[in-house]
């Protein structure tokens, strides 16, 4: 039950677009199509969900718990940050993997729920906790508590950023899994020579030179002005038309 643009672009700026989202459609279906999933690829394939908070934490539990004989790599963002202690309830009843943390920016945040066990995968965006440096540290602290790093790597972040997180996950021993949005555009390879390559599902480096080994060409970036408008995800809204968690 969600109404959204056809491609990246669309999705990132648009104007008047009312984007939908009913969380009992979810609640009542995500079970389901990821048992089909599992049935129809077996356990040749991974398989992973976001919650991304939009649940109430009660639903979010049930569904946790119905996934777990679905053998999930994980679910994602169960709860909000200020209600992680939902995650102590969730721990109790299942063993479903549970990764949380792209909205985290300081270790007061994500560091009670690794402390308990209560996280099985670290989300967090290296750029909001410090870097490159914080974010070495959070992993080396999730290492002592059998956490892997899953880095935040949305559709809007820049290939820098993405190198930059490659770079963090090959010198981490707790690495899990990157996220990655998807194949690179001629014109970001163009304005960012040294861009990730996406191959079999494998982030690939460019190249090894210095430093991150990517650039940014200006000149080239100026054929290609951003565009103006309202982030049509930031206004998400529930069938009742109130806002919605973004």
């Amino acid at each position: 039950s969600f109404e959204g643009p056809s491609d990246s672009n669309d999705y990132l700026c648009l104007r008047n677009k009312v984007f939908t989202y009913d969380p009992r459609v979810y609640v009542n279906n995500v079970v389901d199509l990821m048992e089909s999933l599992r049935d129809k690829y077996g356990n040749s394939i991974e398989l992973m969900t976001d919650i991304h908070e939009r649940v109430d934490p009660a639903d979010a539990a049930y569904v946790i718990k119905q996934l777990e004989a679905v053998n999930m790599f994980f679910v994602e963002d169960a709860v909000s940050p200020e209600q992680g202690e939902w995650l102590r309830n969730v721990r109790s009843q299942c063993v479903t993997p549970l990764a949380l943390g792209e909205l985290f920016v300081n270790s007061t945040e994500w560091l009670p729920l690794v402390k308990d066990r209560l996280l099985d995968f670290i989300r967090v965006h290296p750029s909001m906790i410090g870097g490159i440096t914080g974010a070495k540290k959070c992993a080396a602290v999730c290492e002592a508590f059998g956490v892997r790093t899953a880095f935040h790597g949305p559709l809007d972040m820049s290939p820098i950023g993405h190198v930059a997180q490659i770079h963090i996950d090959l010198a981490v021993p707790n690495f899990g899994i990157q996220e990655f949005y998807g194949a690179v555009s001629e014109a970001t390879t163009e304005m960012f020579p040294g861009s990730p390559i996406c191959k079999d599902g494998k982030l690939l480096l460019a190249n090894e030179k210095p430093g991150l080994g990517i650039e940014f060409d200006e000149k080239i970036a100026a054929k290609y002005p951003p565009k103006t408008g309202a982030t049509g995800w930031t206004e998400m809204r529930l069938p009742d038309g109130s806002l919605h968690t973004p």
